[in-house]
């Protein structure tokens, strides 16, 4: 058997597999079925433009529901040894986990919202841009409302621009994995989208270690 008849076999096992343990598929919505044969590798059949403003409209709000839900780390409080193991593994570990939750959700669920990759990169930075904003308003007017000037501009610049570069990192995970497997017209596996999460995660914590170092040194003063 030579090695592409190897994988087809292994995939369509694969796919066997896991289709009795109820595991949901891309290729079980409506707006991929029948869009090609057996084991011909395909691309997403385009949306109808249409509904390509729903299917926008739609993403979008499910990534806003997710930025929502990432909003509760920023009530992760705590002090000395423990604060700082909150403020650079806990907390971005969670709001980077949270806030891509609705578009991974959809893109392995819902997936006939999806037809194209930029369509979840742009939405997990929307998610993202609306986290920051709200998180923002929190410490400004509640955690820091003596901030200055400088430290509000700090947070509308730097502090949105990690938060929309951590979760554009997800996003292209998630976008990546979408597309293969409906080109590879398998399931999708969230594992993949793994290491992209574990990236977006090192940076955000990077981002509060780095801070939280220049913060107690006095190098860095609001």
């Amino acid at each position: 058997m030579t090695t592409p008849d190897r994988e087809r076999v292994e995939e369509e096992r694969r796919r066997e597999a896991q289709s009795r343990l109820g595991v949901p598929s891309v290729w079980e919505e409506p707006h991929f079925r029948g869009v090609a044969g057996e084991h011909e590798a395909v691309r997403p059949a385009p949306a109808p433009s249409r509904h390509r403003l729903s299917a926008m409209i739609i993403v979008a709000l499910v990534a806003v529901a997710g930025a929502v839900l990432a909003v509760l780390g920023a009530f992760f409080r705590a002090g000395g040894t423990w604060g700082i193991l909150l403020v650079v593994v806990a907390a971005p570990a969670y709001e980077e986990m949270a806030k891509p939750l609705g578009i991974l959700l959809m893109a392995e669920t819902k997936s006939r919202w999806v037809f194209a990759r930029w369509q979840i990169v742009v939405a997990a930075i929307i998610g993202a841009a609306v986290f920051s904003a709200i998180e923002n308003l929190i410490y400004i007017y509640v955690y820091v409302p003596e901030g200055s000037a400088a430290f509000v501009q700090w947070r509308w610049t730097v502090c949105m621009a990690l938060h929309c570069t951590a979760s554009a990192i997800t996003g292209i995970g998630l976008a990546r994995e979408w597309h293969h497997a409906v080109v590879g017209r398998r399931h999708f596996e969230t594992e993949r989208v793994f290491p992209f999460w574990a990236a977006a995660i090192a940076l955000h914590g990077a981002y509060n270690g780095i801070v939280t170092i220049l913060e107690l040194t006095d190098v860095l003063k609001f």
